[in-house]
This record gives C-alpha cells, sequence and structure tokens, in this order.
C-alpha cells in the first residue's frame, strides 16, 4: 500500500488526521515488521511527496531554506541521490507548527 493510498486525496490536513492515518499505516504492516525484525521502522517521505500531497503549505524554495534556518526537520541522506524526512519528524513539526498558528 503506498503513502498516498494511506493518506487519500492531497489536501491540507490537520496534524490529528495526519496522527490518526499514521497509526491506521502502523497497524497495516508496520507492526509486523516490528515483531519480526524487533527493531523499530522509521517511514521516510521524499520532498516530492512532501510538496504534492500538502504535508507542507508551502513550495520546495522555502521548504530548503526553512531546512537552513533550522525552523523545519533536517532531511536525512538515505544515499547519495536520495534525501528523505523521516515521517515522525514531520508530524512532530506539524503539531508544533499548529500550536503556534493557534496563538
Amino acid at each position: 500500500m503506498s503513502f498516498r493510498e494511506i493518506l487519500g486525496k492531497p489536501a491540507r490536513r490537520s496534524t490529528d488526521e495526519l496522527s490518526r492515518k499514521f497509526t491506521q499505516l502502523n497497524s497495516q504492516g508496520l507492526s509486523k515488521m516490528q515483531q519480526i525484525s524487533g527493531k523499530s521502522v522509521d517511514i521516510y517521505i521524499r520532498q516530492s511527496q512532501l510538496i504534492k500531497d500538502k504535508l507542507v503549505p508551502f513550495s520546495a524554495a522555502t521548504l530548503w531554506r526553512r531546512v537552513q534556518d533550522g525552523t523545519f526537520p533536517a532531511p536525512i541522506k538515505i544515499s547519495q541521490r536520495v534525501t528523505a524526512w523521516r515521517l515522525e519528524d514531520i508530524l512532530h513539526w506539524q503539531s508544533s507548527f499548529n500550536k503556534l498558528a493557534q496563538k
């Protein structure tokens, strides 16, 4: 099952909804992988997924500017040509972003 199939159509989502979807994803197989391997399993999201699926409310240029400023989580270099963010880091950033917006 793909990330897009789990999250559904692209739209601006609340942190609660993303957390619920993440829990759904986790219950659909990641827990089995964890039981087999005995290790935690991280979910990684590429830049294209962040922008297309509207997980962040800004452009790719702003995304990288915020990474440099330290106002957005830093990505992880998976290989020489692959960079991605941990879903858990994105959800944590969204919850803190939403708290700041509500003030």
